[in-house]
């Protein structure tokens, strides 16, 4: 499997930012993994270092900016679009519908995340073979 540059973690649970670190470092496929609990700061920080990212995981539902404003924004003001796989625990129907209206949405996952669905979503979504 091709390595990834950097692959964005945004979640506001640090235990889950922890775990899904842990996992993505057993699949040995990524050079750098950025954990934001902070919605708002990840948005800074892609928007301007959007270059060297390949992946972006992103939970919905957040105190400070859900998921939705995040993608509102990102997909206003951030020209070099990375994927976004929507990494969350909502069962809700209405999100898998609302998450194709994003052109950067390119796959909606439920947590938790395994190695085995991580090495599929890298495969698929990072490297575009879907």
């Amino acid at each position: 499997m091709k390595k990834l540059n950097r692959i964005i973690l945004i979640d506001d649970d640090g235990n889950t930012n922890i775990y899904n670190e842990f996992i993505l470092k057993k699949t040995k496929a990524i050079n750098t993994i950025q954990k934001f609990k902070n919605p708002i700061e990840a948005l800074n920080y892609v928007c301007t270092n959007n270059s060297d990212i390949d992946l972006i995981l992103l939970d919905l539902n957040m105190p400070e900016m859900n998921g939705w404003e995040f993608l509102n924004i990102y997909e206003k003001t951030n020209n070099k679009k990375a994927p976004v796989v929507i990494l969350t625990s909502s069962i809700n129907k209405d999100d898998v519908i609302k998450s194709k209206n994003y052109r950067s949405v390119k796959q909606f996952e439920n947590k938790p995340l395994s190695i085995n669905n991580i090495t599929k979503i890298i495969e698929r979504v990072a490297f575009k073979t879907i």
